[in-house]
């Protein structure tokens, strides 16, 4: 470890709520809305990168193990790290500032960095109103973390940190050109036993696959924190990291894409990489309904896909076209029909409470919902993210924010449509989504399968070691 500026780096997700505080996802975590607590991947992937630049890195992620703020301040001075980063979001973010002071007071001197989407966007802002902070970061944090170990926050390209008297940038956010030369996450330093496939009770790990989005929805933050250009991970790669995971004993797996079949050709080698290198994998992933057809469900399935979710969000056709992502009746009944084909789950998401939602766009949306009949259904709130041309139209139009509670409940409370008229429309229908019979024999015929395979599976002795901590990953 000689040469290194900081040699013992810990990431603190601070007991503000239990929130996804991946980049692109800052959602509230609630049952109706996200169905389990997943890794903190983007954390795993620096300290893959401190370790291969020969730091120690730590992470304390205090919602998912339920600790208090006594209990965090004594890790805290167990550790003894040299440099502190704060994972953020847009709704967490005064309350993690706060805790900035409550690091400085335990710690002294030692550098506190903050990561997180808000970083992207108002790194200058958290800046002034936090002088417990001395830098912010952005980027891709493999390039980012490898370079402030080895030079210091200030010298690191993506960062934004406290000069003599002014602040001083590293430069632009660092994005890879070739994601495989980046290093593999550091899954020791979390406790895989806490991020759980629901409804299974099984240790599930996060794969990432590929980065970046060519498609222009205004209220989504892609483009922000990992750009416009797609770029993926060569099958191989990915292939072999599941398998190094499954050989662990954890055989279920979130692939993590921005739009996981957004290149036809990628996927099916992917796939075909997946079922000879891992072939007792079981997996899901998100896509969009324009990016799928029967041999990519196909592919996806034989390599052990058994759930899509499928980013539908704007139902309505005028607000559709508001968001530039309209909607398309037909393309998601027949992705929905080809899921039910290859036995795959379809998970359906619907966005509303847009500015421009009322009662003529619910209607479209519950129409729309009847007609595609996806297996499952999540009904989210649009939420004006800062860094989004939305959030530019939402702050125009002078409507206030009523919650930070991103996509669990609504952001916005206009007068003509208000918080909980928008509440009703979506229990009602999550409630007659569940009520049809074809949507509950199919759920049932694909969910009993997936359990059956679960228990009769060739890594389940690996996965009851991991329940029953005879096999204990690095806390």
């Amino acid at each position: 470890m000689s040469g290194l500026v900081h040699r013992r780096v810990l990431f603190l997700i601070c007991p503000t709520g239990s929130w996804c505080r991946e980049d692109r996802c800052q959602s509230f975590f609630s049952p109706e809305l996200i169905p389990t607590v997943r890794p903190p991947l983007e954390e795993c992937e620096a300290a893959g990168a401190l370790r291969a630049a020969g730091a120690e890195p730590f992470v304390l992620d205090a919602p998912a193990a339920g600790l208090a703020d006594e209990a965090v301040v004594a890790r805290l001075r167990a550790i003894a790290p040299d440099l502190v980063v704060l994972v953020t979001t847009f709704g967490t973010l005064d309350a993690d500032l706060a805790w900035a002071a409550r690091v400085r007071a335990a710690l002294g001197a030692v550098p506190i960095g903050v990561r997180g989407a808000p970083c992207y966007v108002m790194a200058e802002a958290i800046l002034a109103r936090a002088p417990a902070v001395d830098f912010c970061v952005r980027g891709e944090y493999e390039l980012v973390f490898a370079a402030i170990a080895r030079a210091g926050f200030r010298a690191a390209p993506g960062t934004v940190s406290r000069g003599d008297g002014a602040l001083a940038s590293g430069g632009p956010p660092p994005l890879a050109a070739d994601l495989d030369t980046l290093p593999w996450p550091d899954r020791s330093v979390i406790d895989e036993r806490r991020y759980t496939v629901r409804g299974l009770g099984l240790p599930q790990a996060t794969v990432r696959v590929q980065r970046g989005c060519p498609f222009p929805c205004t209220y989504c933050l892609v483009h922000t924190v990992s750009g416009a250009r797609a770029r993926h991970r060569s099958p191989e790669s990915v292939a072999a990291e599941m398998a190094a995971i499954l050989a662990r004993g954890i055989r279920h797996f979130y692939l993590r894409a921005d739009t996981f079949s957004v290149d036809r050709a990628w996927t099916l080698r992917t796939c075909a990489a997946i079922a000879r290198r891992a072939p007792g994998a079981r997996w899901v992933t998100t896509t969009r309904v324009e990016c799928v057809d029967d041999a990519v469900l196909g592919a996806m399935r034989g390599a052990g896909c058994y759930g899509v979710s499928f980013g539908i969000d704007a139902a309505s056709a005028a607000v559709g076209a508001r968001v530039r992502k309209p909607p398309d009746r037909a393309r998601a009944g027949a992705a929905m029909r080809l899921c039910d084909r290859h036995g795959i789950l379809s998970l359906g998401y619907f966005m509303v409470g847009f500015l421009w939602d009322d009662a003529a766009t619910l209607a479209e949306t519950a129409a729309f919902v009847r007609a595609v009949r996806p297996d499952l259904l999540t009904v989210h709130y649009a939420h004006p993210y800062p860094g989004t041309p939305y959030h530019d139209e939402v702050a125009a139009s002078r409507e206030l924010v009523v919650s930070r509670r991103a996509q669990a409940e609504p952001a916005l409370a206009p007068a003509a449509l208000p918080a909980a008229a928008l509440r009703r429309f979506a229990r009602r229908l999550r409630r007659r989504h569940y009520a049809d019979p074809r949507v509950l024999a199919s759920v049932a015929r694909k969910a009993g399968a997936l359990a059956l395979d679960a228990l009769r599976g060739p890594a389940r002795r690996g996965q009851i070691a991991y329940r029953t901590g005879l096999r204990q990953p690095v806390p």
